[in-house]
C-alpha cells in the first residue's frame, strides 16, 4: 500500500514539474513578446522623432531664405526651384549673384542650395561685368550649372534623409506666389516614410521687372 502511494506521489511530482516547466515557458514567451513589442515601439518612436526633426530642419532652413527673399523664379518637380534672394544692384532684375538654386536629389535624399561665387581676386569692374542680369525666360538651372562647370559656385546641404520634396502653389505662375506649400516626405526607415506639409511665405514678395 505504501509502495503504491509512493509511486503515485512520484507521478504527481513529475506531472507538477512538467506543468511548472510549461507555465514557465509560456510566461517566458509572453515576456519575450512584450519586450520585443516595447523595443519595436521605442525604435519606431525614435525614427518618428528623427523624421520630424529633419522635416523641421528642412522647413527652418528653407524659410531662412524665404523671409528676406523676393521671389521663386521657377520650379521643376523632382529637380528643385530657382530663387531671387535680394535686389543687390537695385535694378529690379535678378542678377547672377542674387540667384539661389534649391536642388532636390532623390537618389541622395537631400536638399542643397547653390549660389554663384566669383574668384576673390576679381576687382569690382570684373565682378560687375560678369554679374549679368537674368531676364524673364532665362534657364536659371542651366545658368547655375554653367557657373558650376567653371568652378564659380558654392553649395550647402540643408537636410538629408528625404524620400521626396514637392513645392506647390495656387497661382498660375510660381513667380506670382506669395505663399507656397512645401511637402517633405521624410524617411523613417528603409520601408516607411512620412509626409510633412509645411507652409512658406514671402513677406517681401516682388516679381522681377
Amino acid at each position: 500500500m505504501m509502495r503504491h502511494r509512493s509511486a503515485t506521489r512520484r507521478g504527481l511530482v513529475l506531472a507538477e514539474l512538467l506543468i511548472g516547466v510549461a507555465i514557465t515557458a509560456v510566461i517566458g514567451m509572453a515576456v519575450a513578446t512584450t519586450l520585443i513589442s516595447v523595443s519595436q515601439g521605442l525604435s519606431h518612436s525614435r525614427e518618428a522623432r528623427s523624421a520630424l526633426q529633419r522635416a523641421f530642419a528642412a522647413h527652418s532652413r528653407v524659410r531662412a531664405y524665404f523671409d528676406p527673399g523676393l521671389c521663386v523664379l521657377d520650379a521643376q518637380d523632382k529637380v528643385g526651384f530657382a530663387f531671387w534672394l535680394h535686389d543687390g544692384r537695385s535694378n529690379g532684375i535678378c542678377n547672377l549673384l542674387e540667384l539661389r538654386i534649391f536642388w532636390f536629389d532623390r537618389d541622395e535624399g537631400t536638399i542643397t542650395v547653390e549660389w554663384v561665387e566669383f574668384p576673390e581676386e576679381w576687382d569690382d569692374d570684373t565682378v560687375t561685368a560678369n554679374d549679368i542680369p537674368l531676364d524673364d525666360g532665362t534657364d536659371y538651372f542651366g545658368e547655375m550649372i554653367k557657373m558650376r562647370e567653371l568652378g564659380r559656385t558654392s553649395e550647402a546641404r540643408l537636410v538629408d534623409g528625404l524620400r521626396d520634396v514637392l513645392l506647390s502653389y495656387d497661382t498660375v505662375s510660381v513667380k506670382d506666389a506669395e505663399r507656397l506649400r512645401l511637402m517633405i516626405e521624410v524617411e523613417l526607415n528603409e520601408e516607411e516614410a512620412h509626409e510633412v506639409l509645411t507652409s512658406l511665405a514671402l513677406p517681401n514678395h516682388r516679381v522681377p521687372d
